[in-house]
């Protein structure tokens, strides 16, 4: 049995403490990191991106259906989706996936859309990047900083 400790944002300290150590024992367990790690919050997040049923992802990532381990098919699409060997993934044999501070593309998205609401009316359209860059400069330290630590 796996304790989780909880910090005040709600993240699980084992898991960020030990990100690919020995505390990850199932297929389940490692699919629930990448998916944390590539940066969907959610496995609802998760499954809507890859167009999975939301109800199959999760019970695959609670590790609830099935005999114990993830069907070869649905293996096969969350390791070329999260870009990690499927070996490593099913048995946990290999290298563990490197840990990136990248954003992904609904990252950026969200990063940009906060900018821009920052901007004051009326701004020429010309004076956009020298306005957005600093905010979504300041968005990318606070998002990487919450990837580290």
């Amino acid at each position: 049995m796996m304790m989780h400790y909880a910090s005040l944002q709600g993240k699980c300290l084992l898991h960020h403490a030990m990100p690919y150590g020995r505390a990850m024992t199932t297929a389940s367990d490692r699919l629930r990191m990448i998916r944390e790690q590539r940066g969907y919050s959610t496995a609802v997040d998760a499954a809507n991106a890859m167009g999975k049923k939301v109800s199959t992802y999760i019970q695959h990532e609670n590790g609830t259906r099935g005999s114990g381990g993830l069907p070869k098919l649905a293996a096969e699409k969350y390791a070329a989706f999260f870009r990690v060997s499927l070996d490593w993934l099913v048995s946990g044999k290999g290298d563990a996936p490197e840990v990136t501070l990248d954003p992904t593309d609904d990252d950026l998205a969200s990063m940009i859309e906060n900018a821009l609401r920052e901007l004051p009316v009326g701004v020429p359209l010309g004076e956009f990047p020298r306005l957005v860059a600093p905010a979504l400069r300041a968005q990318l330290e606070r998002f990487r900083a919450d990837r580290e630590g």
